[in-house]
């Protein structure tokens, strides 16, 4: 699972918007690197992550690990083009968590509060 979340993450291309805005054509890419993602994955690999990060870091990667599922099972990323009738393995996944420290991990209603805009 681990590794999964890794190729993903760092090495896997996927269909993505070019442009500092995201509203680009699409093109096969890596997703643009995130200098707090690499630091936790290098921590956690050198068996460092700080007990008070590690909420944060178990967060991102039931994020990365549901958003994998979603793509692998052929949903994009994102839609892009209308119309847009399902919002894409991005938005489906539990939310990505507050990266600052000293700040609550997730809003008052939790990792998956975002998916009540799809329904009841």
């Amino acid at each position: 699972m681990v590794r999964s979340v890794r190729q993903h993450v760092f090495f896997e291309e996927h269909l993505l918007p070019t442009g500092a805005d995201g509203t680009g054509r699409l093109v096969m890419r890596r997703f643009d690197a995130d200098q707090g993602i690499a630091a936790w994955w290098k921590a956690a690999t050198e068996g460092g992550i700080p007990k008070a990060e590690l909420e944060r870091v178990q967060a991102i990667f039931a994020h990365e690990y549901v958003e994998r599922a979603l793509m692998r099972s052929g949903m994009p990323y994102l839609h892009y083009h209308p119309p847009f009738q399902y919002p894409g393995a991005h938005p489906l996944s539990p939310l990505f968590p507050n990266t600052r420290p000293g700040t609550p991990v997730y809003p008052p209603g939790g990792p998956w509060d975002h998916l009540r805009q799809y329904g009841p």
